[in-house]
């Protein structure tokens, strides 16, 4: 019985730690999670900025060969 006793009490002790341990893990489960959901947020925004600026950049590179032609049009043909 004493032996029963001492296993029984050794058991509670492990599982205490172990309870423990499930809960630091899960606690670290949700810092993790919290992190990437800000990550995803970041990475949303990022590629949101980058379409933003590619239009931008595509109607610089636009507006420039417009000017281009409507320069080369009227300066150089339209005179002759």
């Amino acid at each position: 019985m004493s032996e029963s006793h001492t296993v029984g009490v050794a058991t509670l002790g492990v599982m205490d730690e172990q309870g423990h341990e499930i809960l630091q893990v899960a606690a670290n489960v949700d810092e993790t999670r919290s992190s990437t959901t800000q990550a995803r947020q970041i990475l949303r925004r990022m590629a949101t900025t980058a379409l933003y600026n590619k239009v931008f950049l595509w109607l610089v590179i636009v507006s420039l060969f417009l000017a281009d032609v409507l320069f080369l049009y009227y300066g150089f043909l339209k005179s002759d």
